[in-house]
């Protein structure tokens, strides 16, 4: 199995984490080495506050005769070995200062160059000063400058006290290794778990990449299994969807099929039988075997029925082609909606009367002005009532009831058969006949015709039956105001 996306997603966490890791420290070693210089620096300048209060408090008790030097001098030597740091006292010019009749010890070294400046500063200011940051790296110490005052408040001195950095350097150099180590053990724990994380992260992949392979193998009962709430989750469940739509959409191709062999096998039979009879009977009338006139009318008229029993399936085919064509456009006009059922009513007169059916026009029959196909209307109510009076026994009725408000309603109701209800689904579709006696030799295509020609006037075709008491037929057209004046 190919892991190209497995090995991507954990070098790239690799990758990001390294870089994180190299960022921290770089960022940590520089705000360490700053923050201990900053106490370090803090802590030298209260040193020098100390030391600079004392000197001040040692250099008037010394003017005044109220002690001697010598206590100083210990002092001074004391407090720079406490403090770790070398002490300087200056005055104005750079020199050292003599308080009691000697140099203290730790003065008598030369003030180091670069010094002078800070001096100038502390006698100049009255305040601490710290040697620049740039001058102090190079020396690589800390510097501080504080003054001395007399009792009136003057700058009489500079003290000045300096720290090596040898222990800060020892400590900035020895936390980036301990931090590096904690850094490489970090990185090895976050590629172990990213492996870990990758696996579960493309596993549902894995699932939804097997889900698709079946698919396109033609075995759409297959199911992701994927329940997790997030991207992958929403994925895995839009597949488990398109699966469901293909095995369903598969289902209605197989009944399509199903559906369209029949229709073959019966247009087959519906037009072999009668072009055997057509033919049969032009050879025996070619052959002159037929002497009596009137049996020789009888051949005519039964392959007239033959040939427009032929005439109406092809018509029904092509009919059926035109409406499903979207680009296929009926004839708007006005018409009266009532006119239309009297005169389809009418036009049904002698089927009825064969089986002595009784049609009644009921509801509201005032004028019903809409947009519609004159023709197309006509052939619609045609394929009901005649659909009614094919499934109605003899000696019924069938009611078409009228109601009008926003829109009217036309319900064609017979009390015939009635439709199964695992066929009532199907009635609309192409090819689909209901298997029954009174329907041997139906097409299949009236009521799919007929659905086309309601959608196409912005109406819809319902069915409602009950097996063994009868079926109704429902539309619903829009009312056109100020239709065609009533006649």
């Amino acid at each position: 199995m190919n892991h190209k996306l497995t090995w991507r997603l954990i070098c790239n966490f690799a990758a990001v984490l390294l870089a994180f890791s190299l960022l921290v420290g770089l960022l940590f070693s520089s705000l360490f080495q700053a923050r201990t210089r900053s106490i370090y620096l803090e802590d030298l300048r209260a040193h020098a506050l100390s030391i600079a209060d004392t000197i001040s408090q040692f250099s008037q008790n010394y003017q005044s005769g109220l002690c001697r030097g010598g206590g100083f001098k210990a002092y001074f030597r004391f407090i720079g070995d406490v403090a770790r740091s070398e002490i300087w006292l200056v005055d104005a010019q750079n020199q050292p200062v003599m308080l009691d009749e000697q140099i203290p010890s730790s003065l008598e070294t030369v003030l180091p160059q670069g010094y002078e400046e800070l001096v100038q500063s502390v006698f100049a200011s009255g305040d601490v000063k710290t040697l620049a940051a740039d001058a102090s790296s190079r020396m690589g110490d800390l510097v501080v400058g504080c003054p001395v005052h007399d009792t009136e408040g003057n700058v009489i001195y500079a003290l000045l006290l300096r720290r090596p950095l040898n222990n800060l350097d020892q400590i900035s150099h020895d936390v980036p290794q301990t931090l590096l180590l904690c850094l490489l053990f970090a990185l090895a724990l976050g590629v172990l778990l990213s492996i870990l994380l990758s696996h579960r992260f493309i596993m549902p992949i894995h699932q939804m990449i097997h889900a698709t392979q079946m698919m396109m193998a033609g075995q759409y009962d297959i199911s992701t299994g994927i329940t997790q709430q997030d991207e992958l989750g929403t994925l895995a469940r839009h597949i488990d969807a398109l699966s469901a739509r293909l095995l369903a959409a598969n289902r209605a191709q197989q009944e399509l099929d199903s559906m369209r062999t029949e229709f073959f096998s019966n247009v087959s039979h519906e037009l072999r039988t009668p072009i055997s009879v057509l033919k049969g009977s032009l050879e025996v009338l070619s052959e002159g075997l037929l002497t009596d006139p009137e049996e020789e009318r009888a051949y005519c008229r039964q392959m007239l029925a033959d040939a427009n029993h032929m005439e109406r399936l092809v018509n029904d085919l092509l009919e059926l082609s035109r409406l499903k064509d979207s680009h296929f456009q009926i004839h708007l006009e006005p018409v009266n909606l009532i006119d239309i059922l009297q005169e389809t009513i009418r036009s049904m007169h002698p089927k009825t009367t064969v089986k002595r059916i009784r049609i009644t026009l009921c509801g509201d029959t005032s004028l019903c002005p809409m947009l519609g196909d004159y023709g197309r209307l006509r052939q619609l109510f045609t394929i009901l009532l005649d659909n009614a009076i094919k499934f109605s026994p003899e000696d019924s009725s069938v009611t078409v009831s009228i109601s009008q408000a926003e829109r009217c309603t036309v319900r064609v109701q017979d009390h015939g058969c009635g439709i199964a209800p695992e066929a009532l689904p199907h009635i609309f579709n192409r090819f689909y006949r209901q298997h029954s006696s009174a329907n041997c030799t139906g097409t299949g295509l009236g009521l799919p015709i007929a659905h086309e020609i309601a959608l196409r006037h912005q109406s819809e075709l319902v069915c409602t039956s009950v097996l063994g008491e009868g079926t109704c037929f429902t539309l619903s057209f829009p009312i056109q105001k100020n239709g065609p004046s009533e006649s």
